[in-house]
């Protein structure tokens, strides 16, 4: 009987201790986003400041960190943007969201001693082996793909709210800036398509088919359903950026690694970090000139293999570009077993924002997730006859 109370007593303790270890750790999860859009924000920095504790969010910029030694606040952080910190409910379990602002990056100056700009041995590299990794070499591509486009208004001037159609959008609006908090602007979304299809390319014949397995539509004041049942999926000949130029909205710009890319582009090591098992050199890519047609941001370059494994690319309000305030790329590739690396996510952000004074801004978002890849197996030349079926 004695001995038959003190198990009961050991376990009893046992699932007390275990109870109280869960009171104890603290759990947040969350979205990190970007003012004025509302686009999560990839590979953003979430820490309790004075530790080791960290992790980094999602490509939709969610993210979760735990700790059984919680601190006051928590902490966000990513080149181009303004730090912030929040504070911690310790012993809980919590969300807790962040919008951040973007800000120009104002590099220090840098003594360089003799030698070489470490980075620039990794962008040479880079550039060096990038005929490798270019999935234009490929023989042929098939792969299964989903694509989300969102049209989002993200400011309703005066004139236009006096507008008796658009009532209901300023009054929806309105609604969406009370509920998004820190007093920022919130989003509205008018319109999105979402597309499952199956993709196959001939690279050789210059050939593509895509069979279209799934389309959803939907516009405000409109029922789902009654739009056109037959749209192309993802273009995945954009945005290749061991190309010389990606473009965007018909316009080129200058890929940080293009052969001449030294020449108009500044770079800088900032980290290195692993991704996927992949050890990562994080490099930091500025235009020598900010009017350059060229791309502001980071990419994450593979050690040893001098592969590009994900980038974070802006085009920003210092270059000319038509009526278009600034736009970002976000892409995450894989490599294949045939060697070129494949994107399989993307995400394109173009904001209209501040040009048109008299409209309401628009902000248009393409996201972009691709699988089951399969390289340099062709089809046979009737196949690629029907594009869309």
């Amino acid at each position: 009987m004695l001995l038959k109370n003190k198990i009961c007593l050991f376990f009893f303790l046992l699932v007390l201790t275990v109870c109280v270890k869960a009171q104890e750790e603290t759990i947040i999860t969350g979205r990190v986003t970007e003012s004025g859009t509302n686009s999560g924000i990839p590979f953003v920095n979430i820490y309790f400041k004075g530790t080791l504790i960290g992790t980094i969010t999602n490509f939709e910029g969610d993210f979760t960190i735990k700790t059984a030694k919680p601190k006051d606040s928590i902490y966000v952080s990513l080149i181009g943007y303004l730090s912030k910190a929040k504070a911690v409910k310790k012993g809980q379990r919590q969300i807790i969201n962040f919008q951040l602002n973007p800000e120009a990056l104002n590099l220090r100056t840098v003594e360089i001693t003799p030698g070489i700009n470490p980075a620039l041995r990794i962008i040479r590299n880079t550039i060096k082996n990038k005929s490798k990794y270019n999935r234009d070499n490929l023989e042929s591509i098939q792969f299964i793909s989903y694509t989300k486009q969102e049209t989002d208004v993200n400011n309703i001037t005066p004139k236009l709210r006096k507008l008796k159609f658009l009532h209901g959008f300023a009054s929806m609006w309105d609604k969406l800036d009370t509920l998004s908090g820190e007093n920022v602007k919130a989003n509205l979304p008018v319109a999105m398509s979402e597309i499952i299809s199956e993709i196959y390319t001939n690279r050789v014949e210059n050939k593509r088919h895509e069979d279209v397995n799934a389309v959803k539509i939907k516009f405000v004041g409109m029922k789902d359903g009654n739009a056109v049942t037959q749209l192309a999926g993802t273009d995945f000949d954009n945005y290749i950026f061991y190309n010389k130029n990606v473009s965007l909205i018909g316009k080129d710009f200058l890929s940080p690694i293009a052969d001449n890319a030294l020449l108009f582009y500044d770079y800088f090591l900032i980290d290195s970090v692993n991704i996927d098992q992949f050890k990562c050199y994080k490099i930091d890519c500025r235009p020598k000139n900010k009017k350059d047609p060229a791309y502001t941001g980071a990419v994450w370059i593979t050690d040893t293999t001098f592969a590009i494994k994900q980038l974070n690319l802006e085009i920003t309000k210092d270059v000319n570009f038509n009526l278009v305030d600034h736009a970002r790329i976000q892409q995450v590739l894989i490599p294949t077993e045939a060697g070129p690396w494949v994107p399989v996510q993307t995400r394109v952000m173009i904001d209209f924002a501040t040009q048109i004074k008299r409209l309401a801004s628009v902000v248009q978002r393409t996201y972009n997730y691709n699988k089951y890849f399969v390289v340099n197996k062709p089809k046979e030349s009737a196949f690629y006859n029907t594009r869309v079926t």
